[in-house]
Protein backbone atom coordinates (compact mmCIF):
# COMPACT_ATOMS: atom_id res chain seq x y z
CA UNK A 1 0.00 0.00 0.00
CA UNK A 2 2.78 2.38 0.94
CA UNK A 3 4.25 1.46 -2.66
CA UNK A 4 0.79 2.75 -4.30
CA UNK A 5 0.71 5.49 -2.19
CA UNK A 6 4.16 6.74 -3.33
CA UNK A 7 3.36 6.00 -6.70
CA UNK A 8 0.38 8.34 -6.53
CA UNK A 9 1.98 11.18 -4.96
CA UNK A 10 4.89 11.40 -7.27
CA UNK A 11 2.28 11.04 -10.52
CA UNK A 12 4.72 8.99 -12.34
CA UNK A 13 4.24 5.83 -13.58
CA UNK A 14 6.28 2.92 -11.51
CA UNK A 15 8.80 1.91 -14.40
CA UNK A 16 10.94 -1.13 -13.15
CA UNK A 17 13.79 -2.83 -15.06
CA UNK A 18 15.75 -5.23 -12.88
CA UNK A 19 14.46 -8.40 -10.94
CA UNK A 20 15.71 -11.80 -9.28
CA UNK A 21 14.76 -14.96 -9.99
CA UNK A 22 15.37 -17.31 -7.58
CA UNK A 23 14.95 -21.36 -8.52
CA UNK A 24 15.45 -21.34 -12.07
CA UNK A 25 19.25 -22.13 -11.93
CA UNK A 26 20.79 -24.62 -9.36
CA UNK A 27 24.43 -24.27 -7.54
CA UNK A 28 25.27 -27.68 -9.23
CA UNK A 29 24.72 -26.52 -12.92
CA UNK A 30 27.36 -23.90 -12.20
CA UNK A 31 30.23 -25.69 -11.07
CA UNK A 32 31.38 -26.96 -14.13
CA UNK A 33 32.65 -23.40 -16.57
CA UNK A 34 31.34 -24.99 -19.44
CA UNK A 35 28.52 -25.47 -18.63
CA UNK A 36 28.15 -22.54 -16.96
CA UNK A 37 28.18 -20.81 -19.38
CA UNK A 38 26.07 -23.14 -21.38
CA UNK A 39 23.19 -22.49 -18.94
CA UNK A 40 23.97 -18.43 -19.56
CA UNK A 41 23.45 -18.23 -23.01
CA UNK A 42 20.35 -20.81 -21.89
CA UNK A 43 18.85 -18.52 -20.03
CA UNK A 44 19.55 -15.50 -22.20
CA UNK A 45 17.92 -16.41 -24.96
CA UNK A 46 15.10 -17.43 -22.95
CA UNK A 47 14.62 -14.05 -21.54
CA UNK A 48 14.92 -12.66 -24.58
CA UNK A 49 11.80 -13.81 -26.02
CA UNK A 50 10.58 -10.74 -23.94
CA UNK A 51 12.29 -8.26 -25.31
CA UNK A 52 15.90 -6.12 -25.13
CA UNK A 53 18.10 -7.44 -22.19
CA UNK A 54 20.18 -5.27 -20.84
CA UNK A 55 22.27 -7.43 -18.99
CA UNK A 56 21.58 -11.39 -17.20
CA UNK A 57 23.60 -12.43 -14.27
CA UNK A 58 23.70 -15.50 -12.63
CA UNK A 59 25.31 -15.38 -9.22
CA UNK A 60 28.39 -17.93 -8.66
CA UNK A 61 29.41 -16.76 -5.10
CA UNK A 62 27.00 -15.51 -2.31
CA UNK A 63 26.40 -12.02 -2.11
CA UNK A 64 23.95 -10.22 0.28
CA UNK A 65 20.24 -10.78 -0.91
CA UNK A 66 21.86 -12.86 -3.11
CA UNK A 67 22.41 -16.66 -2.99
CA UNK A 68 24.50 -19.18 -5.50
CA UNK A 69 22.02 -19.75 -8.76
CA UNK A 70 20.08 -16.70 -8.44
CA UNK A 71 19.92 -14.71 -11.78
CA UNK A 72 19.08 -10.77 -12.22
CA UNK A 73 17.50 -9.63 -15.52
CA UNK A 74 18.09 -6.26 -16.06
CA UNK A 75 15.38 -5.30 -19.34
CA UNK A 76 16.00 -2.05 -21.37
CA UNK A 77 11.90 -1.65 -21.39
CA UNK A 78 9.91 -1.84 -18.50
CA UNK A 79 7.12 -3.77 -20.23
CA UNK A 80 9.19 -6.38 -20.97
CA UNK A 81 10.14 -6.95 -18.13
CA UNK A 82 6.69 -6.71 -15.94
CA UNK A 83 5.49 -9.31 -18.62
CA UNK A 84 8.84 -11.82 -18.36
CA UNK A 85 8.36 -11.19 -14.26
CA UNK A 86 5.12 -12.36 -14.71
CA UNK A 87 5.38 -15.27 -16.94
CA UNK A 88 8.33 -16.64 -14.36
CA UNK A 89 6.76 -15.99 -10.99
CA UNK A 90 5.28 -19.49 -9.73
CA UNK A 91 6.54 -21.45 -12.95
CA UNK A 92 7.76 -24.77 -11.52
CA UNK A 93 11.50 -25.86 -12.85
CA UNK A 94 12.81 -29.54 -12.00
CA UNK A 95 10.29 -29.65 -9.08
CA UNK A 96 11.09 -26.04 -7.87
CA UNK A 97 8.98 -23.03 -7.90
CA UNK A 98 10.69 -20.26 -9.07
CA UNK A 99 9.98 -16.93 -7.31
CA UNK A 100 10.46 -13.59 -8.48
CA UNK A 101 11.34 -10.26 -6.75
CA UNK A 102 11.80 -7.14 -8.28
CA UNK A 103 15.23 -4.79 -7.52
CA UNK A 104 14.31 -1.54 -6.98
CA UNK A 105 15.65 1.77 -7.58
CA UNK A 106 15.81 4.69 -4.96
CA UNK A 107 16.78 8.42 -5.56
CA UNK A 108 19.94 7.65 -4.06
CA UNK A 109 20.46 4.43 -6.27
CA UNK A 110 20.26 4.95 -10.38
CA UNK A 111 22.31 3.73 -12.49
CA UNK A 112 25.13 6.22 -12.81
CA UNK A 113 28.33 3.85 -13.46
CA UNK A 114 28.66 2.05 -16.28
CA UNK A 115 31.42 -1.29 -16.52
CA UNK A 116 32.85 -1.90 -19.93
CA UNK A 117 35.20 -5.28 -21.47
CA UNK A 118 37.19 -5.63 -23.87
CA UNK A 119 37.85 -2.56 -24.66
CA UNK A 120 41.29 -2.68 -23.17
CA UNK A 121 43.72 -5.62 -22.55
CA UNK A 122 46.50 -5.94 -19.79
CA UNK A 123 49.14 -5.32 -21.77
CA UNK A 124 48.29 -1.83 -21.90
CA UNK A 125 48.53 -1.48 -18.62
CA UNK A 126 51.56 -3.21 -17.63
CA UNK A 127 53.44 -0.02 -18.54
CA UNK A 128 53.37 3.22 -15.87
CA UNK A 129 53.92 5.94 -18.86
CA UNK A 130 51.19 3.98 -21.72
CA UNK A 131 48.54 3.82 -18.50
CA UNK A 132 48.20 7.78 -18.60
CA UNK A 133 47.76 7.38 -22.17
CA UNK A 134 45.30 4.73 -21.99
CA UNK A 135 43.17 6.93 -19.27
CA UNK A 136 42.95 9.77 -21.56
CA UNK A 137 41.91 8.01 -24.88
CA UNK A 138 39.17 6.43 -22.54
CA UNK A 139 38.13 10.10 -20.83
CA UNK A 140 37.82 11.50 -24.98
CA UNK A 141 35.73 7.97 -25.90
CA UNK A 142 32.92 8.01 -22.56
CA UNK A 143 32.91 12.02 -22.72
CA UNK A 144 31.50 11.92 -26.07
CA UNK A 145 28.22 10.58 -24.18
CA UNK A 146 28.22 12.50 -21.30
CA UNK A 147 29.79 14.37 -18.61
CA UNK A 148 32.02 11.92 -16.53
CA UNK A 149 32.32 12.13 -12.54
CA UNK A 150 34.98 9.55 -12.40
CA UNK A 151 37.02 6.82 -14.52
CA UNK A 152 38.66 3.78 -13.17
CA UNK A 153 40.64 1.53 -14.85
CA UNK A 154 41.14 -2.26 -13.23
CA UNK A 155 44.80 -3.88 -13.83
CA UNK A 156 43.16 -6.62 -12.69
CA UNK A 157 40.67 -7.33 -15.33
CA UNK A 158 41.33 -4.62 -17.34
CA UNK A 159 37.95 -3.91 -17.10
CA UNK A 160 36.97 0.19 -17.28
CA UNK A 161 34.50 1.48 -14.57
CA UNK A 162 32.83 4.95 -15.52
CA UNK A 163 30.45 6.88 -13.27
CA UNK A 164 28.07 9.80 -15.33
CA UNK A 165 26.59 12.39 -14.27
CA UNK A 166 23.06 11.50 -15.58
CA UNK A 167 21.42 7.77 -16.01
CA UNK A 168 20.16 8.58 -19.11
CA UNK A 169 24.13 9.16 -20.25
CA UNK A 170 25.05 5.90 -18.73
CA UNK A 171 22.27 4.11 -20.22
CA UNK A 172 23.02 4.94 -23.72
CA UNK A 173 26.80 4.22 -22.72
CA UNK A 174 25.70 0.39 -22.55
CA UNK A 175 22.96 0.66 -25.50
CA UNK A 176 26.55 2.07 -27.46
CA UNK A 177 29.06 -0.38 -26.55
CA UNK A 178 27.62 -3.49 -25.96
CA UNK A 179 28.39 -5.99 -28.45
CA UNK A 180 30.47 -3.49 -30.14
CA UNK A 181 34.30 -4.13 -31.68
CA UNK A 182 37.10 -2.55 -30.09
CA UNK A 183 40.55 -3.68 -31.51
CA UNK A 184 38.93 -6.86 -32.27
CA UNK A 185 37.69 -8.05 -29.25
CA UNK A 186 34.11 -8.20 -28.46
CA UNK A 187 33.12 -5.60 -26.20
CA UNK A 188 30.45 -5.83 -23.61
CA UNK A 189 29.51 -2.33 -21.50
CA UNK A 190 26.60 -3.36 -18.25
CA UNK A 191 25.11 -0.84 -15.55
CA UNK A 192 26.34 -1.11 -12.19
CA UNK A 193 23.77 -0.40 -9.44
CA UNK A 194 25.50 2.97 -7.60
CA UNK A 195 24.24 4.50 -3.98
CA UNK A 196 26.91 7.92 -5.17
CA UNK A 197 29.82 6.49 -4.43
CA UNK A 198 32.23 5.49 -6.84
CA UNK A 199 33.21 1.57 -6.93
CA UNK A 200 37.03 1.53 -7.41
CA UNK A 201 38.42 -1.89 -5.42
CA UNK A 202 39.61 -4.49 -7.11
CA UNK A 203 37.69 -6.95 -5.37
CA UNK A 204 34.50 -5.42 -6.34
CA UNK A 205 35.65 -5.45 -10.12
CA UNK A 206 36.97 -9.18 -9.78
CA UNK A 207 33.77 -10.32 -8.45
CA UNK A 208 31.99 -8.67 -11.57
CA UNK A 209 34.02 -9.80 -13.85
CA UNK A 210 33.60 -13.56 -12.87
CA UNK A 211 29.73 -13.41 -12.93
CA UNK A 212 30.27 -11.57 -16.74
CA UNK A 213 30.81 -13.66 -19.84
CA UNK A 214 33.10 -12.21 -21.76
CA UNK A 215 34.39 -13.20 -25.75
CA UNK A 216 37.65 -12.72 -27.75
CA UNK A 217 37.64 -12.31 -31.50
CA UNK A 218 40.04 -14.32 -33.54
CA UNK A 219 43.59 -12.86 -34.21
CA UNK A 220 43.88 -12.26 -38.11
CA UNK A 221 47.35 -13.70 -37.52
CA UNK A 222 49.02 -15.46 -34.51
CA UNK A 223 51.11 -12.73 -32.43
CA UNK A 224 54.51 -12.89 -32.75
CA UNK A 225 54.89 -11.35 -29.79
CA UNK A 226 58.33 -12.21 -28.06
CA UNK A 227 59.74 -8.93 -25.95
CA UNK A 228 63.39 -9.54 -28.13
CA UNK A 229 61.52 -9.70 -31.01
CA UNK A 230 59.33 -6.85 -30.04
CA UNK A 231 62.67 -5.31 -29.46
CA UNK A 232 63.82 -5.62 -32.95
CA UNK A 233 60.80 -4.19 -34.67
CA UNK A 234 60.87 -0.87 -32.36
CA UNK A 235 64.80 -0.64 -33.56
CA UNK A 236 63.92 -1.71 -36.69
CA UNK A 237 61.19 0.83 -37.67
CA UNK A 238 62.92 3.95 -35.78
CA UNK A 239 65.85 3.46 -38.14
CA UNK A 240 63.77 3.09 -41.32
CA UNK A 241 61.72 6.18 -39.62
CA UNK A 242 64.72 8.06 -39.03
CA UNK A 243 66.28 7.17 -42.86
CA UNK A 244 62.68 7.96 -44.36
CA UNK A 245 62.58 12.21 -42.85
CA UNK A 246 66.34 12.48 -43.81
CA UNK A 247 66.09 11.46 -47.30
CA UNK A 248 62.45 13.31 -47.16
CA UNK A 249 64.00 16.56 -45.93
CA UNK A 250 66.79 16.51 -48.40
CA UNK A 251 64.28 15.28 -51.17
CA UNK A 252 60.90 16.42 -50.36
CA UNK A 253 59.52 15.67 -53.92
CA UNK A 254 60.90 12.86 -54.52
CA UNK A 255 58.84 9.22 -53.78
CA UNK A 256 62.08 7.42 -54.18
CA UNK A 257 62.85 7.92 -50.32
CA UNK A 258 59.86 5.89 -48.97
CA UNK A 259 61.19 3.20 -46.93
CA UNK A 260 57.86 2.25 -45.05
CA UNK A 261 54.08 3.33 -45.30
CA UNK A 262 51.34 3.05 -42.79
CA UNK A 263 47.66 2.25 -43.09
CA UNK A 264 45.17 -0.17 -44.55
CA UNK A 265 45.03 1.96 -48.28
CA UNK A 266 49.03 2.47 -48.50
CA UNK A 267 50.18 -1.08 -47.54
CA UNK A 268 47.24 -2.37 -49.65
CA UNK A 269 48.34 -0.42 -52.33
CA UNK A 270 52.40 -1.09 -52.28
CA UNK A 271 51.32 -5.27 -52.19
CA UNK A 272 49.61 -4.61 -55.30
CA UNK A 273 52.55 -2.82 -56.95
CA UNK A 274 55.04 -5.92 -55.58
CA UNK A 275 56.76 -3.13 -53.20
CA UNK A 276 56.22 -4.48 -49.65
CA UNK A 277 58.96 -6.53 -48.50
CA UNK A 278 57.58 -6.90 -44.61
CA UNK A 279 54.32 -6.38 -43.46
CA UNK A 280 53.69 -5.43 -39.74
CA UNK A 281 50.17 -5.45 -38.33
CA UNK A 282 48.85 -4.84 -35.24
CA UNK A 283 47.33 -6.87 -32.67
CA UNK A 284 44.57 -5.27 -31.37
CA UNK A 285 42.95 -4.31 -34.82
CA UNK A 286 39.57 -2.25 -34.44
CA UNK A 287 37.05 -1.69 -37.25
CA UNK A 288 34.27 -4.74 -36.97
CA UNK A 289 34.22 -7.46 -39.18
CA UNK A 290 34.45 -5.36 -42.67
CA UNK A 291 37.74 -3.92 -41.68
CA UNK A 292 38.56 -7.15 -40.04
CA UNK A 293 38.03 -8.86 -43.53
CA UNK A 294 40.46 -6.16 -45.27
CA UNK A 295 43.10 -7.28 -43.31
CA UNK A 296 42.65 -10.23 -44.04
CA UNK A 297 42.86 -9.56 -47.90
CA UNK A 298 46.43 -7.42 -46.81
CA UNK A 299 47.33 -10.71 -44.94
CA UNK A 300 46.30 -12.91 -48.20
CA UNK A 301 47.67 -11.23 -51.03
CA UNK A 302 50.99 -11.08 -48.68
CA UNK A 303 51.43 -14.54 -48.07
CA UNK A 304 50.76 -14.87 -52.29
CA UNK A 305 53.68 -12.63 -52.83
CA UNK A 306 55.91 -14.21 -49.90
CA UNK A 307 56.12 -11.29 -47.66
CA UNK A 308 57.08 -11.71 -44.22
CA UNK A 309 54.43 -11.15 -41.77
CA UNK A 310 54.41 -10.10 -37.99
CA UNK A 311 51.97 -9.10 -35.43
CA UNK A 312 54.89 -7.81 -32.93
CA UNK A 313 52.89 -5.09 -30.46
CA UNK A 314 49.04 -3.46 -30.44
CA UNK A 315 48.85 -0.09 -32.33
CA UNK A 316 49.71 2.13 -29.65
CA UNK A 317 52.89 0.91 -29.21
CA UNK A 318 53.56 0.28 -33.17
CA UNK A 319 52.96 3.98 -33.44
CA UNK A 320 55.13 4.57 -30.51
CA UNK A 321 57.91 3.12 -32.71
CA UNK A 322 57.43 5.02 -34.85
CA UNK A 323 57.54 8.01 -33.48
CA UNK A 324 53.73 8.93 -33.56
CA UNK A 325 50.83 10.20 -31.41
CA UNK A 326 48.31 8.17 -33.18
CA UNK A 327 47.78 4.48 -32.99
CA UNK A 328 49.08 2.73 -36.00
CA UNK A 329 47.27 -0.42 -37.37
CA UNK A 330 49.86 -1.65 -40.66
CA UNK A 331 53.11 -1.03 -41.63
CA UNK A 332 54.46 -2.24 -45.23
CA UNK A 333 58.36 -1.76 -45.41
CA UNK A 334 59.48 -0.95 -48.96
CA UNK A 335 63.00 -1.16 -48.41
CA UNK A 336 65.84 -2.09 -45.38
CA UNK A 337 68.97 -0.23 -46.98
CA UNK A 338 70.52 1.53 -43.62
CA UNK A 339 68.58 -1.58 -41.84
CA UNK A 340 69.46 -4.48 -43.41
CA UNK A 341 71.16 -5.92 -40.12
CA UNK A 342 67.74 -5.77 -38.14
CA UNK A 343 65.91 -6.92 -40.83
CA UNK A 344 67.97 -10.36 -40.63
CA UNK A 345 67.76 -10.75 -37.37
CA UNK A 346 63.85 -10.34 -37.07
CA UNK A 347 63.35 -12.69 -39.74
CA UNK A 348 66.17 -15.01 -37.93
CA UNK A 349 64.13 -14.81 -35.13
CA UNK A 350 60.72 -15.52 -36.53
CA UNK A 351 61.73 -18.59 -37.69
CA UNK A 352 62.99 -19.22 -34.12
CA UNK A 353 59.05 -18.38 -33.13
CA UNK A 354 57.71 -20.43 -35.21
Amino acid sequence: MKLKNAHLQSGKPLQRYKFRVRGLVTAEELEDEDEAEEVLEEVRVDFERFGEVQEIVIVKGEEVDYLVGDVAVTFQNSLNAASAFDAYKGKVFGGKTVTCTWEMQSDGEKNLVVVVSGILTLEELEDPDEVADVEEEMMQIFTKHGQVKDLQLSEVTGEVTVSFSEECDAVKVVQVMNGSIYGGRDVTARLRYSNGKAHSDGESATNQAEMATKRVATPIIPPTESPELQNLVGMFLKRLAALQERAHTQNKASKRSRRLVLGMHEVLRGLLCNKVVLLIIATDLDGGEVVEEKYRELVTIATEHDVPILAPVNRRKLGRMLQKSVRVSCVGVYSVEGANGLYQQILQNMRSIT
